[in-house]
């Protein structure tokens, strides 16, 4: 790859890492930079709160930008199986794509050299069916000639492939309310590579497209991810339901340098590439302007897993404002820095720390639910706008009934929603002007003002933002300097392994 390039994007990127809005404790996605129209990359790391230590490499697709397309690994013809394998490299440079990652399961692994492959689950490249869905890989992602997205259950939802033109399947969902999410002992996986959809404006419409890898190999920097972990950085990068694609040594993200053309790895991949069964292209037009504002997540509580396992059952104990940072009560800290009594709180406090559920029984004090955070000078500026997500995972009456919130923002009213079980989503939106949101200390509250629901679980709680200006000054994370040299020292130019 061209120096002049390389000097350009750490550049770019190491200035990402000032911006002070992702600098909390745990789990960090730096701020999205637009490398084509429509595609934007972003890269995350933890910073050791949270034990195993991760490095995340994240694209970021907007499916309403014109002049996108896919392409994924054609069909085998007449010769055995379903593939001939390529690198991720060399899947990039055969297809003069911009962006590729590996995506299927296949069978038989593993080699470094081109081989004839199975591939496990639902494949489709151009229109054409390359392999038939199957159990063993029933999370498929199916997109349309006009760029519309879709997961579906390839075993229990109902699904046509008409007008799909690429479509390609993992072995489960890790993140999405209403999916069969896995509910076995969750290990580590050496390395993974995720695909998630999200929104652009409105909910459900799934108009982003999310590609994660989280990568191994890198003692003390990166050691790959449980289905969780890998659902918690889908969820921080802005996706509401997410597929685990195949990972270990076949996990790779490439992109073809606007400038020089030449192919970069994007993760921090030690050693060779694999030789994979299946992978998608992304052909997107060259930058032409900035990148409109998307909204991101600012914070959550719990995912979108159809479980309250995180939080704790109601103990009907009233406290009053502000509660406490190290006990179960209805008050929830984030990192941050709070008023006497609370003061320094280094990190996230325990979920099981806070109350699953609004209960109209409850005595009239202990009927709120309050998320305390901090916000910096950009984040309550006047051009910032809010979102508060959250689902009824269960409510008596199993939806028939509803309950009736209030939802405040440092005491200002911004909306009062009915909230039944079977909702997808219920979502807020506000301003920073609108809510008096100031520097520092925060407070999101929920209370139960109504309804003939007696009792609402919720699923989860989530805080998102856009409309941020740009970066001024604040230090992020070492690991992320550490990153960008071991980036630099992976970029790799039609290698053949």
């Amino acid at each position: 790859m061209a120096q002049p390039m390389v000097l350009r994007c750490v550049v770019a990127i190491s200035a990402a890492l000032l911006y002070p809005h992702m600098t909390r404790a745990g789990k960090s996605l730096d701020p999205w930079i637009p490398i084509f129209q429509g595609v934007d990359l972003a890269h995350g790391s933890t910073d050791g709160s949270e034990g195993r230590p991760q490095i995340v490499t994240a694209i970021r697709v907007d499916l309403t930008v014109s002049g996108l397309s896919f392409t994924s690994t054609p069909g085998n013809g007449s010769a055995p199986l379903d593939t001939l394998s390529q690198t991720t490299t060399e899947f990039l440079e055969s297809t003069t794509a911009q962006v590729a990652v590996n995506t299927s399961f296949y069978t038989p692994c593993c080699s470094g050299s081109p081989q004839n492959k199975d591939i496990i689950g639902l494949a489709i490249t151009d229109g054409m069916q390359v392999s038939p869905a199957q159990s063993e890989a029933r999370a498929a992602l199916l997109l349309s000639n006009l760029n519309t997205a879709s997961f579906v259950n390839t075993v229990s939802d109902a699904y046509s492939t008409i007008g799909i033109d690429t479509a390609f399947s993992g072995s489960n969902f890790v993140l999405g309310i209403g999916r069969d999410l896995p509910t076995s002992a969750d290990t580590i996986h050496p390395a993974r590579t995720l695909v998630g959809l999200g929104d652009r404006d409105v909910l459900g419409d799934n108009r982003l497209l999310y590609l994660l890898t989280i990568d191994d190999g890198i003692p003390g920097i990166s050691e790959g991810a449980t289905r969780r972990e890998s659902a918690e950085w889908l969820l921080r990068a802005g996706a509401h339901t997410g597929v685990n694609l195949d990972g270990g040594g076949s996990t790779l993200l490439a992109m073809r340098d606007p400038s020089s053309g030449q192919i970069q790895r994007l993760n921090a991949k030690p050693g060779g590439e694999r030789s994979n069964a299946n992978h998608l292209g992304i052909f997107a037009p060259p930058l032409s302007g900035p990148a409109l504002p998307q909204f991101t997540p600012l914070w959550f509580a719990g995912l979108p897993d159809n479980s309250v396992a995180d939080f704790s059952a109601e103990d009907a104990i009233e406290n009053a404002h502000p509660g406490s940072s190290t006990a179960l009560d209805d008050d929830y800290y984030f990192a941050g820095t709070y008023p006497d009594p609370i003061g320094v709180r280094p990190t996230d406090e325990p979920l099981a720390n806070l109350e699953r559920a609004l209960i109209s029984f409850d005595p009239p004090n202990d009927r709120h639910l309050r998320f305390h955070f901090n916000l910096t000078d950009q984040e309550v500026a006047s051009n910032t706008l809010f979102r508060y997500l959250t689902a009824a995972f269960q409510q008596d009456g199993g939806g028939s009934k509803s309950a009736l919130i209030e939802l405040r923002f440092n005491g200002v009213l911004t909306d009062t929603f009915s909230l039944r079980q079977g909702e997808r989503f219920m979502s807020v939106e506000f301003s920073a002007r609108q809510v008096m949101a100031q520097p520092g200390a925060n407070v999101l509250s929920l209370s139960l003002v109504g309804g003939d629901a007696q009792w609402t679980n919720f699923d989860f709680h989530r805080l998102d933002i856009r409309n941020v200006p740009e970066p001024s000054s604040a230090s992020f994370l070492l690991i992320g300097v550490i990153y960008l040299l071991c980036v630099q020292r992976t970029v790799s130019s039609h290698q053949t392994h």
